[in-house]
């Protein structure tokens, strides 16, 4: 299988350096450009998450390691050196299996979380239409979601699943107790803050809160939750009525900064604010975690919460990781019997044409001297016998010489002469 990953999750780089690489929807094509210009690839796959950062190469000879890393070290504003330490770099069957082993939630922060799996079929979608995905990767992504589906199918490492999402409502549970008294803000309007407005209204909350840059889409979710929505102009004036503050956004730049919490929690008269920052880059200035009766948590933060998770998952994941390998196996395994299978039609293509052209020859001689049948006829058997005969007996005759007598045997079964 031709396809090399590269990239940085969670467990090879902290989040400032994610940061610096994470790459918004709307600015992915430059760059999918430039990996496309690398000598010799073919397919590129490129998949930017909160959490991980990675692309996918196919390519007709050996990549250039060199220009992969500096495309990472353009892309985070740094040097390729200093990006090489966070990369983690798969090829072949080992790709193949760390991109089963994304799709199926274990490579995961949160154990088992579900989103990873639409976010790959959405980006491979796209990429596929763009005419970035070709034949080999094609053939191995759907291989990747068939097995993935198979593992959340047949495992229990989907069941009672533990997102960001959830570990973000859990958190404020453990703080704050039951959320029926509090009021929820959620800043944002994608995928990760539906998850999250979806598990705190579970919870039957005091109120949900949605505020976006886009009044509609903030409707919209709201609408869902039983909640109400608000532009980011009445960011302060929401902060100020929250209890709980989680924002996942697509900003490049921060949304709260530490002079917007001091004003807050001023208004709030210094009660207790939760801030949970989901998104990178982050929402919500670092600075502000020095600030009196403000809890602020980003996603490296989750990774406590998540631990106290990971034990009920364990067996599921021993079990999804002896079901992926057993996949993995079993897909290789069938192409390399089409290789060879490929190798074999090769073969009769090639014994074909030896016949079609002594066959040609034979006819010619045949119209200048129609009364040497017999021996022109002759001279094409034996012709077209030495042809078909030369590789199997040089074969044989190399593992005489070597005394290799496995060898020998399997070519003498092979040639029916045994």
């Amino acid at each position: 299988m031709n396809i090399q990953c590269w990239g940085v999750n969670h467990l090879t780089a902290s989040i400032d350096e994610r940061e610096r690489l994470y790459i918004a929807q709307d600015k992915l094509w430059p760059w999918l450009e430039a990996l496309r210009q690398i000598p010799a690839v073919t397919e590129v796959f490129l998949l930017s998450t909160c959490n991980r950062v990675e692309i996918c190469l196919v390519a007709e000879q050996a990549i250039d390691e060199s220009v992969v890393l500096a495309w990472f070290a353009k892309l985070a504003k740094s040097t390729p050196e200093s990006v090489k330490k966070t990369l983690f770099h798969f090829q072949g069957r080992a790709a193949f299996q760390h991109l089963v082993e994304v799709a199926s939630g274990l490579d995961s922060l949160v154990l088992g979380e579900p989103q990873i799996f639409g976010q790959m079929k959405s980006a491979y979608a796209t990429l596929h239409q763009e005419g970035y995905i070709g034949k080999e990767l094609e053939q191995a992504f759907q291989s990747v979601f068939r097995i993935a589906k198979r593992v959340r199918r047949e495992t229990e490492i989907g069941v009672n699943s533990v997102s960001v999402a959830s570990v973000a409502v859990s958190l404020a549970r453990q703080l704050f107790g039951e959320l029926s008294k509090m009021r929820c803000l959620l800043i944002g309007a994608g995928e990760m803050i539906r998850l999250v407005s979806q598990h705190i209204h579970t919870q039957q909350p005091k109120s949900i809160t949605i505020a976006n840059r886009s009044i509609n889409n903030a409707r919209l979710l709201a609408d869902a939750v039983q909640g109400q929505a608000v532009n980011l102009e009445e960011l302060e004036s929401a902060m100020a009525q929250a209890d709980l503050v989680i924002s996942c956004t697509g900003s490049s730049l921060p949304l709260i900064g530490t002079g917007l919490v001091q004003s807050v929690q001023k208004k709030r008269k210094y009660r207790p604010l939760l801030l949970i920052d989901l998104a990178v880059p982050r929402d919500i200035e670092q600075a502000i975690d020095d600030l009196g009766d403000v809890y602020l948590y980003c996603v490296d933060d989750l990774q406590q919460i998540v631990q106290d998770n990971v034990e009920s998952r364990a067996q599921a994941a021993k079990q999804a990781q002896l079901m992926i390998d057993q996949e993995v196996n079993d897909v290789m395994a069938k192409r390399q019997i089409k290789r060879q299978m490929g190798d074999v039609v090769n073969y009769r293509q090639m014994a074909e044409q030896w016949r079609e052209e002594l066959l040609q020859k034979a006819l010619k001689e045949l119209e200048k001297d129609p009364s040497n049948s017999l021996a022109i006829m002759e001279q094409f058997s034996v012709q077209l016998t030495r042809k078909l005969t030369h590789y199997p007996t040089q074969a044989l005759r190399e593992a005489i010489e070597q005394q290799d007598q496995q060898q020998i045997q399997v070519i003498k079964r092979q040639l029916g002469i045994e």
